[in-house]
């Protein structure tokens, strides 16, 4: 479902095309493509210095956790292309809430966040990302 990514283990071709100046544009989707923490901490890296994208799909990487998702937050802190950022089952709980919020602040351009299908995140992380989230679509 990548746009210029081929099937197969597509982050090292996403990597390599970023870290080689080729344009990548559009959504890219990384789903169930069995992501580590060292492929979130990659991906990170690429997001902060690289990544014209403006959708990335990290669901169904279970195996990701809060811990990926806060590296992949990091590299989007000072990402200003992508607004849509998908997170479905990927063994997120309040901790990836939290990281989420923590980069809004410094990130005005991700305005979709797709945390749904987590088990651990609760009917009161989910309003608190809502509330952000439509504050921050107001006042564009």
């Amino acid at each position: 479902c990548g746009l210029g990514v081929p099937m197969g283990r597509k982050l090292e071709d996403l990597v390599a095309r970023l870290q080689g100046g080729y344009a990548v544009g559009g959504r890219v989707c990384l789903k169930d493509d069995e992501l580590t923490l060292e492929d979130a901490r990659t991906l990170g890296s690429c997001l902060r210095r690289h990544a014209p994208l403006t959708a990335l799909d990290l669901s169904e990487n279970p195996q990701l956790g809060d811990d990926g998702v806060a590296v992949v937050c990091e590299g989007l802190r000072t990402n200003h292309t992508v607004t849509t950022l998908y997170l479905q089952r990927v063994g997120a709980t309040s901790r990836s809430v939290d990281h989420v919020l923590g980069i809004l602040q410094d990130n005005a351009t991700l305005t979709w966040v797709f945390l749904d299908e987590n088990d651990q995140i609760t009917q009161d992380d989910v309003i608190r990302l809502k509330r952000k989230l439509a504050s921050r679509v107001q006042a564009v």
